[in-house]
């Protein structure tokens, strides 16, 4: 059976010569001719999620992890607006998603006709693409046109750099018609990406600054596994001439790389001037340690190199001199072999740094009293390897870039934008489509925010939760400001008495918690190794938080 709308039939068609096979539909009635063209045809899989906002970002999950775009479809009037948070950070991510919204005739935009916005463009300003649609177009030339406009807006979203495509529908009643003959096929055009290999005169300008700069500094932003762009850059980690500092969300580990960057650039005057490069090469997306922005910002480096496609232009550290839209496996591949090692002591200098503040790191951790900070450092000694760990954004993500992980997992959060919402559902949608243990670590404020996305029939039994719940939003605790506003506790950190328990219950998630650090290390082993859905619910004192974390860096900066 097919939608008796042969314009929704078609678009359906088009879609499916591109590939794309993941819809995530949103109950509604406008979008009904999408949802039986969609749920007709077993070429795709269909997931229902009633909840838009969580929808979405559960789509910008399994598109994270499946790296093809996944279609997401709503109704009319407001529900697309829950899409906005989700379409921002696919934005800002580069992760492919196909918005489809139903939309009621352009004739009763507003007219007081329920549910009845303005719908086109409402996300242009995050997409790589808008469309406005006719769903009941009829004619020869009106189909022509449609087919046309969808055919570039698909073959944009199927091209680097990704980001959303949005598809705005208008509908007429009656919208559940259908026959069972098929519609006239539709025209389908393929776009052919071109080879790319990086021109001579860059080559040479890059291979010229590289060797003969003293200091080079690579900075590894966020960014999926790549087991070629890890290899590429740690024969240029080999290099005593180069210092690479990687994030744990970049997912890119050496032996030879620097992970805690906070804790390393805790420098007195003199080894900082020593830091400073004279190049620097950035790769991968956004950089979480607000030190390492802040200190590039106030050198003078003669030149920084971005590689990698990018959705807009960034100059985040004020000091861009080039911008190169290859990928960095294509970029290295081509350049490695001409790059000439060279003797220095600017990579040992920094190691024997960081040795030390490991130690002093160790020696705090293991006098410290029960805070958030120990709390992550039991929560990393215990999760098994080759666990997919999520993070939300706020305190929690900045909590594990304090410890060197290595290669033990990948870590996955939403910092394109790096807002508190959609965390969970992202790390669901994500996990719907792997087979390795996941798991969100989370903190309150940002579980509770998302709490619809417990509200899914889609969570498998290899998902799990921690909740760091501090009692409400730690980091504000922490940043310089609130504390003295005089308004701490009321505006800026949503203190609270809630828990995880009852929510778990109501979505049939198992449910234990820990108050002490006794208690968790007794208690989540269990957790971590019981078969099923389950949330493990930490308390810590926030009034202890800030104090220990702030203790770690008067320590290491002691050194």
């Amino acid at each position: 059976m097919y939608s008796d709308k042969i314009a929704v039939a078609q678009i359906i068609e088009i879609i499916k010569a591109k590939g794309i096979r993941d819809v995530i539909i949103s109950p509604g009635s406008r979008n009904a001719p999408f949802t039986i063209g969609f749920t007709k045809d077993t070429y795709f899989n269909c997931r229902s999620i009633v909840d838009e906002r969580s929808a979405a970002f559960f789509a910008m999950g399994r598109a994270l992890k499946t790296g093809m775009p996944v279609i997401v479809l709503c109704t009319s009037g407001s529900a697309i607006l829950n899409y906005f948070p989700a379409v921002a950070e696919a934005f800002y991510q580069e992760i492919p998603l196909l918005v489809i919204s139903a939309d009621r005739p352009k004739s009763w935009m507003d007219q007081g006709n329920g549910q009845t916005i303005r719908q086109d463009n409402t996300l242009s300003s995050h997409c790589v693409k808008s469309l406005s649609v006719d769903g009941d177009a009829q004619s020869k030339e009106d189909l022509w046109y449609m087919q046309r406009e969808l055919n570039f807006a698909l073959n944009r979203l199927l091209e680097m750099p990704y980001g959303p495509v949005h598809l705005n529908v208008h509908l007429n009643e009656p919208l559940y018609g259908q026959v069972t003959k098929k519609h006239t096929p539709p025209k389908v055009i393929t776009k052919v990406l071109p080879e790319l290999s990086v021109p001579g005169s860059i080559k040479d300008q890059f291979v010229n600054k590289w060797n003969n700069s003293p200091k080079k500094l690579i900075l590894l932003g966020q960014g999926i596994p790549d087991d070629q762009l890890n290899e590429l850059i740690g024969q240029l980690a080999e290099d005593d001439s180069v210092v690479v500092f990687s994030e744990s969300l970049s997912n890119i580990h050496h032996k030879r790389f620097f992970s805690c960057i906070d804790k390393l650039i805790l420098l007195k005057e003199k080894d900082l001037a020593l830091l400073k490069p004279t190049i620097l090469v950035t790769i991968g997306g956004a950089i979480v340690s607000k030190k390492i922005k802040e200190l590039l910002r106030t050198w003078e480096i003669e030149e920084h190199w971005n590689i990698g496609h990018k959705q807009v232009q960034q100059d985040t550290y004020q000091k861009l001199t080039h911008e190169i839209p290859f990928s960095p496996v294509v970029f290295f591949k081509q350049l490695v072999s001409e790059i000439i090692i060279q003797k220095s002591d600017y990579y040992s200098h920094f190691e024997t740094i960081r040795v030390r503040k490991e130690v002093l790191h160790l020696e705090y951790i293991n006098k410290c009293d029960y805070s958030d900070l120990t709390v992550f450092s039991s929560l990393f000694k215990n999760i098994n390897k080759g666990t997919i760990i999520h993070l939300s954004n706020s305190s929690i993500v900045r909590y594990a870039q304090l410890f060197d992980h290595g290669d033990k997992y990948i870590f996955h959060a939403n910092r394109g934008t790096s807002g508190i919402d959609g965390s969970g559902s992202t790390a669901i949608g994500y996990s719907s489509a792997s087979i390795h243990q996941n798991i969100l670590i989370t903190g309150d404020i940002s579980f509770f925010y998302d709490s619809n996305a417990l509200w899914n029939n889609e969570v498998l039994d290899h998902f799990k939760i921690i909740v760091v719940n501090n009692a409400g939003g730690g980091i504000f605790r922490i940043i310089p400001g609130p504390e003295t506003s005089g308004a701490l506790e009321s505006y800026f950190e949503t203190a609270h008495d809630l828990n995880a328990k009852s929510l778990a219950e109501m979505h049939n998630y198992e449910y234990s918690s820990a108050a002490k650090l006794e208690d968790l290390n007794n208690n989540l082993q269990d957790f971590l190794n019981k078969p099923g859905k389950a949330i493990f619910e930490i308390f810590t004192p926030k009034e202890n938080n800030d104090k220990a974390l702030k203790g770690l860096f008067s320590s290491l900066k002691a050194y």
